[in-house]
């Protein structure tokens, strides 16, 4: 869930950072493609959720049981 908000966000800044450190460019200056950037690797974002969640890696299965598993412990614990 959370890619679905650090790639639009995080994507963005150092899109804007390496432009101008790099090459120079004032990314600012040009304006809209800001919130058509933003809104497309949202889109991106969400279609790499759910892909990943339709075809978990095996390791990824063990990883999210295990945090489920963490969750159950700590929610019965504070009962």
């Amino acid at each position: 869930n959370t890619l679905m908000i650090v790639i639009p966000v995080f994507s963005l800044a150092i899109l804007i950072v390496l432009a101008k450190g790099l090459l120079g460019i004032d990314l600012y200056a040009i304006g809209n493609w800001m919130v058509h950037y933003f809104f497309g690797s949202m889109i991106v974002g969400i279609i790499i959720t759910v892909l990943l969640r339709l075809f978990p890696d095996k390791n990824l299965k063990k990883a999210s049981d295990f945090l489920k598993e963490i969750k159950s412990l700590d929610t019965n614990e504070n009962k």
